[in-house]
């Protein structure tokens, strides 16, 4: 279910505009999906939105170039999130990451190589700490992006939370 939105850029009075990235977004749970589209596009924010890691191959090949940030599920059918990343970065060095997870960072990413470029945001987020972790990525040249070791919107949670609608 490839979908696109084409949200423009919206600044708040008195407010400079906050960098904006075209983001493929990967949740292969149907309300976390729509809430984090949600958020993201009332945020002004361009959404490629993918179900699955082969979804989101397809979405990236036929996306060349356009694609500045990843926000990806850690668990998905086939591939995992981190998985998903590498490939994805083979393509797109310089493509920046967020992984997102009801898991605390260490829970979710136990078996994947710990890679410090790639952010984490644990599920549930506000849309204020989604939005500010995006801008501040999005804002810092490649090289310099420093990573957030547990970003954690509640404190740690032993099992993986879905957000409500």
């Amino acid at each position: 279910m490839a979908r696109s939105s084409a949200s423009g850029r919206k600044s708040h009075a008195g407010t400079a505009p906050r960098p904006r990235g075209v983001v493929l977004l990967v949740e292969d749970e149907p309300s976390v999906r729509r809430v984090t589209l949600r958020m993201l596009e009332s945020r002004g924010y361009p959404v490629l939105l993918a179900e699955t890691p082969d979804e989101a191959m397809q979405i990236a090949a036929a996306h060349a170039g356009a694609i500045d940030l990843l926000l990806s599920d850690v668990q998905l059918p086939g591939l995992d999130g981190p998985e998903l990343a590498r490939r994805l970065r083979e393509q797109r060095p310089g493509l920046k990451v967020v992984f997102i997870s009801g898991y605390t960072r260490e829970e979710a990413i136990a078996n994947a190589p710990d890679d410090p470029t790639c952010e984490f945001l644990q599920k549930p987020f506000t849309p204020k700490q989604l939005e500010d972790m995006l801008a501040r990525i999005l804002a810092a040249p490649e090289s310099t992006v420093e990573p957030v070791r547990s970003k954690s919107a509640g404190g740690t949670a032993p099992a993986p939370s879905k957000l409500d609608p």
